[in-house]
């Protein structure tokens, strides 16, 4: 996990070294890399909490990191506990 952690932080500092040196696509492949390594980090986050876990089972088992994301939202809505339900998010 703090693999993924430290490069997840690595691409996005990447990213803005790459926007400041004018390097526009550049910048936003490699931003787009550090969105992925923490939507992975939050896969596996969900997948370890005791209540949550089975919901992001498949999202978890995808392959490919689009699938992951459809997936995604089908276990937010599997799972028991929706805190934020009905809060603005403010």
């Amino acid at each position: 996990m703090e693999w993924r952690h430290a490069h997840g932080h690595m691409y996005l500092e990447e990213a803005v070294a790459a926007l400041y040196s004018g390097c526009f696509l550049a910048a936003t492949v490699t931003l787009g890399v550090a969105a992925g390594a923490e939507f992975l980090r939050l896969i596996n986050a969900a997948k370890k909490n005791a209540k949550i876990g089975k919901s992001f089972d498949k999202a978890s088992k995808e392959r490919f990191i689009r699938a992951k994301i459809e997936a995604f939202p089908k276990g937010q809505s599997e799972s028991p506990s929706r805190r934020c339900q009905g809060r603005p998010l403010h």
